[in-house]
């Protein structure tokens, strides 16, 4: 719906990041706990990949999983090779340098988030507080399989950041298909609880 039919290709300084959505296991109740889905195996939680580049616009894609031929396919598909692309140290991410001009790892270890100049991932992570924030604050849940829907508006929202209200309103309203999605259509294929 609020997607380019054709997208441009991200350029410059590139930073990417991958977040799981979902809630917290503590704060559910105890016949909906899932065991073991803290830490990287969130057994229970959707992954959502973002690239943001500079000064510029951010993409996000939902995945199904943030295996290195997943996020290194969309990379090279969303990111011009002479960007310099600047991610966290997760293994998936290890081999980027072949198909980008430069890629720079910045190691969070044991809470160590010193910035180095201009060698952090500070943009990604300040659109992921902003994506979870309004995500909880707004809606207070979003299904798996809207998730998208949730992401290509805050993509929209960020991306407009620099223009005026009634600019950011016509661009939606341009950007809409102008196609009415009724209830039964939209849930028709949500599980039942």
């Amino acid at each position: 719906m609020l997607t380019n039919v054709a997208p441009e290709m991200l350029e410059g300084t590139v930073e990417a990041d991958e977040t799981f959505v979902g809630g917290k296991n503590k704060n559910r109740h105890a016949s909906k706990k899932v065991a073991n889905s803290q830490g990287r195996a969130h057994l229970d939680k959707t992954a959502v990949v973002g690239m943001l580049q500079r000064d510029g616009k951010v993409k996000t894609f939902v995945v199904p999983d943030t295996s290195a031929a997943t996020l290194q396919s969309l990379m090279v598909e969303n990111v011009a090779p002479q960007a310099v692309v600047i991610t966290d140290a997760y293994a998936s991410y290890k081999g980027l340098e072949k198909h980008f001009n430069k890629h720079i790892s910045v190691k969070h270890t044991a809470g160590c988030y010193k910035t180095v100049g201009d060698n952090h991932t500070n943009n990604i992570e300040g659109f992921w507080s902003q994506f979870k924030r309004g995500v909880i604050g707004i809606y207070h849940y979003v299904s798996p399989q809207h998730l998208h829907r949730y992401c290509a508006e805050f993509e929209t929202r960020y991306n407009g950041r620099n223009e005026g209200n009634v600019i950011q309103f016509v661009e939606m309203v341009k950007g809409s298909d102008k196609r009415r999605i009724r209830y039964k259509e939209l849930t028709s294929t949500c599980p039942q609880p």
